[in-house]
């Protein structure tokens, strides 16, 4: 087997991330989530002899930059597929970039409603959408919290914000609660819909203004950076995210061990997992596809089962049904809260 995995043609996977730059406190941990999956798939004997070999594309926190990045890569040729990335403002450029040359892309954690269509078919979410983790949000908000009012903060700079507050607002108010723009008055409760660089100092500030309710937030939320920024100011902070690394499913427990003893700590984000998932969801397809393409079997993927949940693409979507977990804060650490399905 040794002898083979020397001569055979690696399966090379350009990896699309941001390890600097606003984005890098969610990316950084996806990085070494994927790197933790292609040396345990290699030390596994491959894919059918095949290594892995990631090919990292650092976009820096520029999403256009990152976008021409990759089209270069690609240009050049022999890149099987395109993985990474926790934000659909990189995944677009950069799913675009692989349409063109007609290479499979798999985004980690770009979660806007619509992306695989806002690029083509080429292009394959391993997370679930923005419109379903609003949703569960909104649902824990009125049926768990018992929140009647909520104050909305939005970034509308970028597709992520806009596309969780829209969702939350929508939800929230057809389950008879009411939303309004934050500040100048005191909700019951705060949704901050906004990208994980503003996490920390906004929670920071709404508690040194003295609001004391809930703060609700979606993935964007799912980074270090929110406890080391906001510190004792970061309770009863709640946002939806793709795993709860406490949770004691043994797949869970299995990949923290992995992880913790590969990078000498524990995953700092979902995006860990989910970059993690992501790859050994290409591996799969490779190693069902024979003599067809890479493309139309991960298409055909069913009942793949990752650290996240379960990843199947059925009647001609390319973006999984997958259940939303639902964290809390505690001593800067997020802390299963609960784990809510979407609807259909």
């Amino acid at each position: 087997m040794l002898a083979l995995l020397a001569v055979a043609v690696p399966i090379r996977i350009a990896a699309a991330f941001n390890l600097s730059g606003s984005m890098a406190s969610v990316d950084a941990p996806g990085w070494r989530g994927m790197r933790l999956a292609a040396e345990e798939i290699n030390r596994g004997g491959g894919v059918h002899g095949r290594r892995i070999e990631l090919v990292l594309v650092d976009g820096k926190s520029n999403p256009q930059g990152l976008g021409r990045q990759v089209d270069r890569l690609l240009a050049k040729g022999g890149i099987d597929a395109v993985a990474g990335l926790y934000d659909s403002d990189f995944a677009l450029p950069v799913g675009r970039a692989a349409q063109r040359h007609r290479v499979p892309f798999v985004t980690s954690g770009a979660t806007l409603p619509g992306l695989t269509k806002k690029i083509g078919d080429y292009a394959f979410m391993a997370c679930y959408q923005d419109d379903q983790q609003a949703a569960a949000m909104a649902d824990f908000a009125r049926k768990v919290l018992g929140a009647r009012d909520v104050g909305v903060s939005t970034d509308n700079r970028y597709d992520y914000p806009r596309a969780i507050s829209s969702g939350f607002q929508r939800e929230f108010r057809a389950m008879g609660g009411t939303t309004s723009r934050w500040g100048g008055y005191a909700p019951e409760a705060a949704y901050f819909a906004q990208m994980p660089a503003m996490a920390g100092p906004l929670v920071k500030q709404a508690r040194k203004g003295g609001f004391a309710g809930p703060i609700l937030s979606g993935d964007g939320f799912d980074t270090p950076d929110l406890a080391r920024i906001a510190g004792a100011d970061a309770r009863g902070v709640y946002f939806t995210t793709h795993v709860a690394y406490d949770h004691p499913e043994p797949r869970i427990r299995s990949f923290v061990n992995d992880y913790e003893k590969r990078w000498g700590h524990r995953p700092l984000s979902a995006s860990a997992a989910l970059a993690y998932d992501s790859l050994r969801l290409v591996a799969d397809a490779e190693a069902r596809r024979g003599r067809g393409s890479l493309h139309a079997a991960l298409a055909a993927t069913r009942g793949f089962v990752g650290v996240t949940g379960t990843i199947s693409y059925s009647q001609g979507s390319r973006e999984p049904h997958k259940p939303i977990t639902i964290v809390q804060l505690v001593d800067g650490r997020p802390v299963y809260e609960s784990e809510i399905m979407p609807g259909k």
